[in-house]
C-alpha cells in the first residue's frame, strides 16, 4: 500500500529536462518496489513524431539516473505482477496518457518482463501524492 500523505518536508518536482533530476526507490516487504520518478511525457507527444521527441529521451535518461543513484539490485524481471501508479495532482498530463511511456520504460530497464495480460494482472492509476511527479509500485504476484 502506498502512503499517499506528503512527508513533513516534501521536495519540489524537478522541471522536465533538468539534469539534476530527483527520485527515490524503495523496496518494501514481500519484494514490492516503489519508485518515485518524474512525470512521463504524454504518449500524444511521442507517437506522432519520428524520431521521438527530445523530451522522451531526456525523461528516460533522468529515470535511469534515479535507478542508478538508488543502486537498486534485481536479478531478473518480475514475471507476474500488479502495478499501482500515482500521478501528482500538479502533473500536466491526462491520467492515461503517461502509461505507455512509463510501462515501456519499466520493460526497457527489465524491472518487469512484459505488459501482456499474462504478466500484468492489475493496473491501478490515480491522482495523489507523488513527490517527483509519478510514483510506481510494482507488486509481484505468487
Amino acid at each position: 500500500m502506498v502512503n499517499n500523505s506528503p512527508p513533513a518536508s516534501s521536495p519540489n518536482p524537478p522541471a522536465a529536462g533538468l539534469a539534476g533530476v530527483a527520485g527515490r526507490v524503495s523496496a518494501t516487504p514481500a519484494s514490492s518496489i516503489t519508485i518515485d520518478l518524474p512525470t512521463p511525457p504524454s504518449v500524444n507527444r511521442t507517437v506522432r513524431r519520428r524520431p521521438p521527441i527530445v523530451g522522451l529521451r531526456t525523461w528516460n535518461q533522468n529515470c535511469d539516473g534515479v535507478l542508478l543513484a538508488a543502486k537498486l539490485k534485481w536479478q531478473k524481471p518480475i514475471e507476474i505482477f500488479e502495478l499501482e501508479i500515482v500521478f501528482t495532482d500538479q502533473a500536466r498530463i491526462d491520467l492515461d496518457n503517461g502509461l505507455k511511456v512509463l510501462i515501456d520504460y519499466l520493460r526497457r530497464v527489465r524491472l518487469i518482463k512484459n505488459d501482456a495480460k499474462k504478466n500484468l494482472r492489475r493496473l491501478t492509476v490515480s491522482w495523489g501524492y507523488a513527490p517527483f511527479g509519478c510514483r510506481v509500485t510494482i507488486k509481484p504476484i505468487g
